[in-house]
């Protein structure tokens, strides 16, 4: 019990760090394949005079032509003595642009200047109202990640400090006598460290079985069903990530608290 006290506001802090640092990592992944997944249903209209294979534009990744014969058709059932032959001889060719990602609002102005720089293209219909909602929707929900991390990180690593101190006050005649004998850091803050990687283990473990309960949660999965879209998520990877960015966190909290004290003596 009295383990579990001293100990508890170093775990509740590396906790938050790493499931702060998750969620950004599942949120960018969300981002990222819902990205993938508009562009891929994303495109562009455009009308030409003239039959086009290629117009070489980098943010292009497919042209394909648009089949009216289905509606030349419906248009004659509804319409007697209607001379389809003629009126195909003299439409316009009409083709979807496709994008091997989601552009930006500003690519898409680009892109819409680029075409209209092409004399046989007559008409662009860019849906660019739809377009910018989608773009600023996915660009919101990953700045808020974003900041939702930066907050905790902060917050985190402040408890993170307080509770180095609380070590070395409890530690500190035996840090001191070191000291005073001339040994190297390690030796010294020692006991500090050997604190930290017990406490960065049971985080790792807190954090995994916190991960792996979220990962196969119905809300989790419902959500992704109505995004249609997929996220693999490797937990033991993610788990070597997370105890070696707790260690780094230790160390540098450690080395900041042990100077700032020696500093102020």
């Amino acid at each position: 019990m009295n383990y579990l006290k001293n100990h508890l506001s170093l775990i509740l802090a590396l906790v938050s760090i790493l499931f702060s640092i998750e969620v950004y990592f599942i949120f960018n992944k969300i981002v990222t394949n819902y990205s993938q997944k508009i562009a891929n249903n994303y495109n562009i209209i455009i009308v030409s005079n003239k039959p086009i294979k290629n117009l070489n534009l980098k943010t292009i990744s497919q042209i394909d032509p648009i089949n009216i014969e289905s509606s030349l058709q419906n248009l004659k059932q509804n319409l007697q003595g209607f001379d389809i032959k003629k009126l195909k001889s003299e439409l316009p060719y009409f083709y979807k642009l496709h994008f091997s990602k989601f552009p930006t609002p500003n690519e898409i102005e680009e892109l819409t200047m680029q075409l209209k720089k092409i004399p046989s293209i007559k008409k662009i219909e860019t849906f660019r109202a739809n377009q910018n909602r989608i773009y600023n929707l996915l660009i919101l929900t990953k700045t808020i990640s974003i900041i939702f991390m930066a907050i905790i990180l902060f917050i985190s690593f402040l408890l993170i400090l307080k509770q180095m101190e609380v070590w070395k006050l409890e530690h500190n005649e035996r840090m001191y006598i070191m000291d005073l004998f001339g040994a190297p850091f390690l030796l010294k803050s020692g006991v500090l460290l050997r604190l930290a990687i017990i406490d960065s283990i049971i985080s790792v473990i807190i954090i995994g079985i916190v991960i792996t309960f979220i990962l196969n949660s119905n809300l989790y999965q419902n959500i992704l069903n109505q995004l249609g879209i997929t996220i693999n998520v490797n937990i033991l990877i993610d788990l070597s990530l997370f105890f070696s960015i707790s260690i780094i966190v230790s160390i540098i909290s450690t080395i900041i608290v042990i100077f700032s004290k020696k500093s102020k003596n």
